[in-house]
């Protein structure tokens, strides 16, 4: 690599694509600064991916592996590639004709920086399915700057809001400090969340203001149930980031900031099993959004909750 012509690797996990990995690769081979290489990983697809894939031989590398999870189908393009940078995109997600040309720029201009992400558009289906950019959603987004590197810690940010959004925003150094910069392959849920935790700490980060693609929306409607498990896979690995790294939140101070993320993530989960009708879960959620941050503010928010709950189920 020369600071006039990062090489950036593309990798694209895929598993029964059938439907828009076409477009997605088509997206990739159309950008106007050419990826260093395009790494297609086929985690173990029954359709007809295989086919359509075919098609491109010899203008990207296809790897075909046991079905064994997003992780692992990342992890494998990630471990074959031989880019200096490599940035990730979801096989139904379309990039941008800039998406790589503005990412080459900001590595000329900032190469201390391990981790970048760009804006994004999509439909909320909470903002009426409108087209959205990502950042305006961001509660933290007056705290955040963009086009340098972060001035705030990266990781407090995060704690705040997951600020990447989704992995095809994705653009990282393959490795920092020697080590690969991998998945964590047990997950299944949540893992760029804690991908990014886990990075976040390692190096610095930088957003990029302009919209470099459009993410595609879930292909069905989202159940309350989903949600959960998202919500709870979210809270899982707070708390494991909390027990592994317990030094550097100690060192950055950052104890009462994750109590607060931890229990903001616990009355969504509480909520999510009220309106289910679980109640016994619900209000032991509440219990753990209490004891996870202790406060005059929460105690209050703890006291206001459970009375609002108790009022409903008295009028029902």
């Amino acid at each position: 690599m020369t600071a006039q012509s990062p090489k950036i690797s593309v990798v694209i996990p895929v598993y029964n694509g059938e439907k828009f990995i076409e477009r997605s690769v088509e997206s990739v081979l159309r950008q106007e600064y050419p990826a260093h290489e395009i790494l297609v990983v086929n985690d173990g697809s029954s359709d007809g991916t295989e086919k359509i894939l075919d098609r491109y031989r010899g203008r990207l590398r296809v790897m075909t592996i046991p079905n064994g999870g997003v992780s692992q189908a990342r992890n494998t393009g990630i471990l074959a590639a031989t880019g200096d940078y490599v940035a990730l995109l979801d096989a139904d997600d379309l990039w941008f004709k800039r998406r790589l040309l503005v990412n080459a720029e900001f590595i000329r201009r900032f190469p201390e920086v391990g981790f970048f992400a760009c804006n994004f558009i999509t439909r909320y289906s909470h903002y009426g399915d409108r087209l959205i950019r990502h950042y305006s959603t961001l509660s933290n987004r007056r705290r955040l700057n963009f086009d340098e590197p972060l001035k705030r810690n990266a990781y407090e940010l995060l704690l705040q809001s997951f600020f990447a959004g989704t992995p095809s925003a994705y653009l990282f150094k393959r490795t920092v400090g020697g080590e690969m910069s991998l998945f964590d392959p047990k997950k299944r849920l949540m893992e760029d969340v804690e991908f990014l935790h886990r990075f976040s700490m390692r190096t610095s980060s930088l957003l990029i203001q302009e919209v470099l693609f459009f993410k595609t929306p879930p292909h069905a409607q989202s159940m309350s149930r989903d949600q959960l498990r998202l919500y709870l896979a979210h809270r899982n690995v707070l708390l494991e980031c909390r027990d592994k790294h317990q030094r550097y939140i100690q060192t950055h101070r950052l104890e009462k900031k994750m109590g607060r993320s931890l229990s903001l993530m616990s009355y969504m989960i509480g909520n999510l099993y009220f309106e289910a009708g679980d109640k016994e879960h619900a209000f032991a959620a509440y219990v753990e959004a209490l004891r996870y941050h202790h406060s005059p503010g929460n105690f209050l928010r703890y006291v206001w909750t459970i009375l609002k709950k108790s009022i409903r189920l008295l009028v029902q």
